[in-house]
Formats: C-alpha cells, sequence, structure tokens
C-alpha cells in the first residue's frame, strides 16, 4: 500500500515539475506559422469528417489540433518515454478522430465524458499547461502523417489491456507502470 502512495506521490511531483518548466511563449503561434512547411503530397490525409482538413491557404490543420494534442501527449506519457512511445499516445487520439465510434475533433475527442476518456483534460491544470516545443513538433510529426503503430484500429491506451487484442506495450521504468494500447 505504501508503495502506491509512493507512485503517487512521485507521478504528482513529475507532473508538478512538468507544468512549471513546460511554458511555450505567447509567440509560439506566430512562430509556428512562419516556420510551417506544408506535409508533401505523399501524406496520408485524416478521415474528411475531422477538424484537420485541408485550407486554401496554409496547413493541413489547424494550431489549436497541434496544440491540444501536444498537451495530451505531454500530460500523459510518462517519465522517461522515448519519442516514439509518446506518439502513439497522440496517435489513438487521432486513430479515435477517424473511427466511427468517437467524436470527429480532437477537442471533441479529449473533452469526451461518460466515461471520461482523458482524466488530465478535466483537471484545472489543463488550461495552463503549455506543451513544450518537443511535443508540438512531436504533434506536428503525427498530424503530417507520420505513424508508429501503422494500425488504425488501435483505440485504446491505459494502464491495463482492454479492447480485444493488446498491440503494444511500453514500461515505464521509473514509474513502474505499464501502458497498453489495444484495439
Amino acid at each position: 500500500m505504501a508503495v502506491g502512495w509512493l507512485i503517487a506521490a512521485i507521478w504528482l511531483f513529475v507532473l508538478a515539475l512538468v507544468l512549471a518548466c513546460c511554458r511555450v511563449s505567447g509567440e509560439s503561434h506566430d512562430q509556428w506559422e512562419q516556420d510551417y512547411t506544408p506535409p508533401p503530397p505523399t501524406a496520408k490525409p485524416l478521415s474528411e469528417e475531422t477538424t484537420i482538413h485541408q485550407q486554401e491557404v496554409g496547413p493541413a490543420y489547424l494550431y489549436d489540433d497541434v496544440v491540444e494534442l501536444a498537451k495530451i501527449m505531454q500530460a500523459e506519457a510518462g517519465v522517461d518515454w522515448p519519442d516514439w512511445a509518446v506518439m502513439c499516445i497522440g496517435e489513438v487520439v487521432l486513430n479515435r478522430v477517424s473511427s466511427s465510434e468517437f467524436p470527429n475533433s480532437i477537442h471533441d475527442v479529449l473533452h469526451q465524458v461518460d466515461p471520461v476518456q482523458y482524466a488530465p483534460v478535466h483537471e484545472s491544470s489543463w488550461n495552463d499547461l503549455e506543451p513544450d516545443e518537443d511535443y508540438i513538433a512531436l504533434a506536428r510529426r503525427l498530424l503530417d502523417g507520420e505513424r508508429v503503430l501503422h494500425n488504425p484500429d488501435v483505440i485504446w491506451q491505459a494502464l491495463f489491456p482492454q479492447g480485444e487484442r493488446t498491440v503494444m506495450t511500453y514500461h515505464d521504468k521509473i514509474l513502474d507502470t505499464t501502458t497498453y494500447f489495444c484495439e
């Protein structure tokens, strides 16, 4: 029982540290628009039903989509996660956006209730969380079409197996937790 409390205390400390250290300046949006290079035409487009669509001018997705995807990846990733594992979190979100079982936008998938799907979104600290540039870059890679799981049926991610089949797991050695990515 004491180990459980210790893990919870460490997790809260890490979350507080992330919130304190990971601030993006107010100029990030403008800099992102200046630096953005659209994906090549060979990038696999997401479902037409999503809010991620080709606009007449500019990127193939909205800046708010990038920020929200980066925020959930940062909030859900453990302590020692490599980029590919963090991208799996974002890929599950995008798979849900494309699935008829879930809402059809990143915002709506993240804010889904009954039952709550992503707990960090419903915490008071969510609105103040500003993802660091590494998570922004990972979100942009996903939105540009890069994939790790390469399986659109992976729509579950949790600390326990769920759905029909576990496709991949990642074990956080520091927190001693295993995250399951399932169909």
